[in-house]
């Protein structure tokens, strides 16, 4: 009996523990979709997404991309043989999806 006590004791500080020092982020899940100055999908260029997380992908043939990352905000670099473009404050909210539609110069 003393043992089962004990087991209870620690599992509810436990518990408290985890609340107090906070569980990880809520993934969110970032779509977009990179077009050209033409309005024209950018198949398989690459996407890096900056912040608490870092994730590198391409584009599929339809210029979209999906990545799932944990709540925050981020910049979306996309880069195309040697040109590069940086969109800053893009929001992916937890437990939700941001859509966002990235136009390049080029």
């Amino acid at each position: 009996m003393r043992t089962l006590r004990r087991r209870d004791g620690w599992g509810l500080l436990a518990v408290l523990g985890g609340v107090l020092v906070g569980l990880p982020a809520l993934a969110g899940t970032l779509k977009g979709t990179v077009v050209g100055n033409s309005g024209a999908p950018k198949r398989f260029v690459r996407v890096e997404v900056l912040g608490p997380e870092k994730e590198a992908l391409f584009t599929g043939q339809d210029g979209t991309f999906t990545v799932e990352v944990p709540e925050g905000s981020y910049s979306v670099r996309i880069t195309e043989r040697n040109r590069r473009m940086e969109f800053e404050d893009v929001q992916v909210p937890g437990a939700g999806h941001a859509a966002e539609t990235f136009q390049v110069e080029w």
